[in-house]
């Protein structure tokens, strides 16, 4: 049996999130079984470089095109690339609701499968998208349901992993104390998310506010974008609080595993409708902190067997409540709470389940 060529597709590497989760499954597949491209439309991103050290053969040219007369032209150039590359399958990794990328692909007469990634539905592209598509994996079980009818079989349940002993091992903190002026004697409640509408970060900062009024030896970390609208107004509502320098802001960050692990706990405050899959959270269990998030699709499937660690999204008080239990437990209990969530992660979300459910997602697709 000769190898399956797969191409993976994504419009750019400008940030390591996305492209990171790619470039696992494509570097890790069963090379005796498969043989992995990769596509993108330019060579430009952080993550890049990193990308070209994989070894996988990296073809680089505009594949994506708005769909218009003069667009059409463009789309027929692209089908004529990929029918040279000659993959038998094209996985694309963009996440948006674009679908030239598809019409070219099939154009080429390779079959063409997406990953959906975010809870985004509105838009009638995603119905046109889904109906190019020879299959799709679904990354939570919300989406499942509301998108897909609750399956069919062009459809595959792949969640997300995470390299677990990556986050697990003894991985140098990073010094929160000489970077940033965080107490030595601090508990850390640290979240990873850009301070965008959606991620809830305001209800976090609106918790932690009110819990610190009554627990003297916490501060919070927020790692993530923060040069925005969203992160100026949380900053100018913090100017002269009486709790202002229990409060970091970091920005965008690389050294995500080393910032968790100077941490002590985690929330993932999102609100209704803004996560996928959020890899931040298995990146925190992994690291071994009790972890708190919303209860809203992506994150539901990942705590489902942790019930008593969702909070309503929005939910201040209720978060405040939740918080203050976690910080309460001596150490046996916090043990308790941690070896609990490396038997979920171990159990459901470990990379190598993962790249199980791809391999078998694009054998079963090549059977069709």
């Amino acid at each position: 049996m000769s190898k399956i060529k797969i191409l993976f597709a994504i419009p750019n590497f400008d940030t390591c999130g996305s492209g990171k989760a790619m470039l696992n499954i494509a570097s890790t597949l069963d090379k005796d079984k498969f043989e992995a491209h990769i596509l993108c439309n330019h060579d430009r991103g952080d993550f890049f470089k990193t990308v070209k050290n994989s070894g996988l053969k990296i073809h680089v040219f505009q594949y994506i095109h708005p769909i218009s007369i003069s667009g059409f032209f463009r789309i027929l150039k692209v089908a004529r690339l990929i029918r040279s590359i000659n993959p038998d399958i094209v996985h694309s990794f963009n996440y948006a609701s674009e679908f030239s990328e598809g019409l070219a692909v099939r154009l080429a007469g390779s079959k063409w499968v997406y990953t959906k990634k975010n809870m985004a539905w509105q838009s009638k592209r995603w119905k046109v998208r889904t109906w190019l598509a020879n299959g799709i994996v679904v990354q939570n079980t919300d989406m499942m349901k509301n998108f897909f009818n609750g399956g069919s079989d062009a459809t595959t349940l792949c969640p997300r992993g995470v390299n677990i002993p990556e986050f697990r091992d003894e991985t140098k903190a990073v010094n929160l104390q000489e970077e940033f002026g965080v107490s030595k004697d601090a508990r850390v409640i640290m979240t990873v998310a850009n301070l965008r509408p959606g991620k809830g970060v305001e209800t976090l900062l609106e918790a932690f506010l009110k819990l610190r009024a009554k627990i003297e030896d916490i501060q919070l970390v927020i790692v993530g974008e923060d040069k925005n609208i969203t992160g100026d107004n949380m900053k100018a509502g913090l100017k002269n609080h009486e709790f202002e320098k229990d409060v970091f802001f970091t920005d965008r960050r690389t050294d995500i595993a080393q910032l968790l692990k100077s941490a002590d706990y985690f929330v993932l405050p999102s609100l209704a409708n803004s996560e996928g899959t959020p890899v931040a959270l298995l990146e925190a269990m992994s690291s071994g902190l009790p972890v708190i998030a919303s209860d809203i699709a992506g994150i539901r499937d990942q705590l489902v067997d942790l019930p008593n660690q969702m909070v309503e999204p929005g939910n201040v008080d209720e978060l405040v409540q939740k918080l203050e239990s976690l910080l309460s437990h001596d150490n046996a209990e916090r043990k308790k709470v941690i070896e609990k969530q490396y038997e979920v992660l171990y159990t459901k979300f470990s990379i190598e389940r993962e790249m199980k459910d791809h391999a078998d997602f694009y054998l079963k697709l090549m059977k069709k």
